[in-house]
């Protein structure tokens, strides 16, 4: 990224250059501008047709060459030119030079020469004799300061036009990122911010197109998890409606004593027990989906050796042996380390292992624990119990434990079939 300042320094140096450049070509070419200008908008005459001019008055008046004030009287009708008169054996007779009375002469500096006279040599003829004239044409010389003039205006406009067009390019892009950012700001994260260059303002304009983005994922994200809250909560109060209008309905039978025997009476209790068991399964699960999504910022991920987790997994094995489950163990031989939270990956196999016990048929469940392409492979598969009642029709744990693992930067896959039921996690290692 270049800055700014170093971009606003190159235009300022291109420019004075160019400014410069311009005013060389239109300084060297200022005498072709002069003798266009006096051949086509004057009519001057020129040095040679002045000196004829004067050739004839003095053939008219028959002025001598001795006679220096007549002589010098003749030369001041010609202003713009600066003579000397001097005989044929080089003898000086009169001269006329230009002073600072009339037009300036003074044209030299130390560095650069702005306006050279023509000189030319002419021959004068005199009644009593002929004489030799040096002449100075300084005809052109006005023009050529105002030419300057004129000529360094224009260099400095070019100097100032582009110099200004870059800043109010700039400006202007200002302006529109402050346009686009009020439209942002009512509401329209649609409309892309136009990125444009590679200085600080460029950069400003990615970083605020990067804030849009995010900002407006963010609202997405959240209306989803809102609708999804409201979907989970309106199923929820249909789901729970079913077991308790059931419970009401067993204990109103107790509490009428419509049973023919204690057997019946000790067969709705508990059917009344299994509904409120059901009722507190299902509550309970809706609380670990709100625990787990209000802890999403709160997550704290350490180092966690495999070794750890398969200690783990083999305790929730030994619980499920223990309730006459037949359990098939693979763990491999291989040691890794994750990053994530203990507590999270207590509350997934919790999820998953009394999902196991509820559903499942206590004959070939197998657990399997390996590692590959650098991420640790958790799976649970087990055979399914017919004619289950599917409690969790909610799908909350599944939900809850996909969260979870996602905060571990890890992914679940579930395999629902008719007879079998699959859960693999796969969590990355360090590398």
């Amino acid at each position: 990224m270049m800055k700014l300042s170093y971009k606003f320094l190159m235009v300022v140096v291109l420019s004075f250059l160019g400014s410069v450049l311009l005013f060389y070509i239109l300084f060297a070419n200022r005498y072709r501008a002069m003798d266009f200008y006096i051949a086509n908008y004057t009519d001057l005459k020129s040095p040679a047709e002045q000196i004829d001019d004067m050739q004839k008055k003095i053939t008219e008046t028959r002025i001598s060459r001795k006679d220096k004030k007549a002589i010098l009287e003749l030369m001041k009708q010609y202003p713009s030119l600066s003579m000397q008169l001097y005989s044929n054996d080089r003898e000086y007779i009169a001269d006329h030079i230009l002073s600072d009375e009339g037009i300036s002469i003074n044209t030299r500096s130390v560095w650069v020469e702005l306006y050279y006279p023509e000189e030319k040599d002419f021959q004068l003829k005199f009644y009593d004799g002929d004489c030799y004239l040096i002449v100075q044409s300084y005809q052109g010389m006005t023009f050529i300061m105002i030419y300057l003039f004129v000529s360094s205006t224009i260099a400095l406009g070019l100097f100032f036009s582009i110099t200004i067009h870059f800043v109010r390019k700039k400006m202007k892009y200002v302006l529109r990122l402050e346009n686009e950012m009020k439209l942002i700001e009512s509401g329209d994260l649609q409309h892309q911010i136009e990125c444009v260059g590679n200085d600080e303002i460029g950069s400003l304009a990615t970083q605020l197109d990067h804030l849009r983005v995010a900002l407006k994922e963010n609202m997405e994200k959240e209306s989803e998890a809102r609708k999804a809250n409201e979907e989970l909560i309106t199923t929820m109060s249909h789901d729970l409606r079913t077991p308790l209008t059931s419970l009401m309905g067993y204990l109103d039978i107790l509490e009428m004593k419509i049973y023919k025997n204690e057997a019946d009476h000790d067969a709705y209790i508990e059917k009344c027990k299994q509904k409120a068991e059901q009722i507190k399964t299902m509550s309970d699960r809706l609380f670990t989906h709100f625990f787990v999504y209000a802890q999403d910022d709160d997550i704290l991920l350490v180092d966690i050796p495999t070794q750890q987790i398969k200690e783990t997994l083999s305790n929730c094995c030994l619980e499920l042996m223990s309730s006459d489950f037949q359990v098939e163990e693979t763990y491999c031989e291989e040691d890794g380390i994750l990053q994530g939270d203990m507590g999270l990956i207590d509350r997934i196999f919790d999820n998953i292992f009394s999902n196991v016990i509820k559903y499942a048929q206590k004959e070939q469940v197998k657990v399997a624990l390996f590692i590959e392409e650098n991420k640790l492979h958790i799976q649970v598969k087990n055979q399914k119990k017919m004619n289950q009642f599917k409690e969790e029709s909610t799908c909350i744990g599944t939900k809850s434990m996909d969260k979870m693992i996602r905060q571990m930067n890890g992914k679940i896959i579930i395999n629902d079939e008719e007879s079998t039921y699959c859960v693999e996690c796969m969590i990355p290692l360090k590398k």
